[in-house]
């Protein structure tokens, strides 16, 4: 990911927060103690239409909740993972091309988290990731993962809870397709 597409420190976008605040209440039951301080833990990016925001093998050290816009996780239709081995991190895809390659695995829209399981488990993608349209992202990096749990591991559990949640729900929808 490049970072210098980074906007701006979601401390200092109070309407930013706001939003990352209502798509985590979603997976609450109740309102927890501290979710702005859990907030302010992430980052907000912007990337354009057709920005390849990872790929596949590449490290999982940051991941994304959709904010704005859209992404595609794709995977190569005939295993051929060379398929989605772009020629640099962060470079332009013709999103309408890929069709005729690859397999959207999952359209991420607003609210949607994005390679959350392989930053957990520490593994490399398994599928690439693209901007269907001009996408605002919150990020959370390595660093900031440990510094939460460190720091605040209520919210670390929170937060590891919503992942779980999510995870729960993108498996229902795609066995419902």
């Amino acid at each position: 990911t490049n970072l210098s597409s980074v906007v701006s420190s979601i401390k200092s976008m109070p309407d930013a927060a706001w939003a990352l605040e209502s798509i985590f209440l979603n997976f609450f039951s109740s309102d927890p103690e501290g979710l702005s301080d859990l907030c302010s833990y992430f980052g907000l990016m912007r990337i354009e239409k057709g920005r390849v925001l990872f790929d596949v093998d590449s490290e999982a050290d940051m991941f994304y909740v959709v904010m704005v816009g859209s992404l595609a996780t794709i995977v190569p239709k005939n295993g051929d993972m060379a398929i989605t081995h772009f020629p640099k991190p962060s470079c332009f895809v013709d999103t309408a091309s890929l069709r005729h390659t690859c397999t959207i695995v999952q359209k991420a829209l607003h609210g949607s988290f994005v390679g959350e399981l392989q930053f957990v488990l520490r593994e490399k993608r398994t599928f690439a990731c693209i901007a269907t349209s001009e996408t605002a992202l919150f990020y959370m990096t390595r660093s900031r993962w440990i510094s939460l749990c460190e720091e605040q591991p209520d919210l670390a559990l929170c937060l590891a809870k919503s992942i779980n949640k999510n995870l729960a729900l993108v498996m229902m929808s795609m066995l419902a397709e």
